[in-house]
């Protein structure tokens, strides 16, 4: 298993890769669409607001799992 060789919890690896397959959420995705219908927003303010937060999530989420793995083997 590639994990074993690199000394990471697969559990936590397997959480970092569904994490990443979030950024960016743009104009393309239907998910994006479904967070702009859902929550009344136009297309513009979709772009400022949740094309950057779906940036943001991950890089924060990332810091989160690593610091996961320094405690977590």
């Amino acid at each position: 298993m590639l994990t074993a060789g690199l000394n990471v919890n697969p559990y936590l690896a397997a959480l970092a890769l569904c994490l990443s397959t979030m950024c960016p959420s743009y104009l393309n995705d239907s998910y994006f669409h479904v967070v702009t219908n859902f929550s009344g927003m136009d297309i513009k303010t979709s772009l400022k607001t949740w094309s950057v937060a779906s940036i943001l999530i991950p890089v924060f989420g990332s810091v989160i799992f690593v610091i996961l793995s320094l405690f977590i083997h």
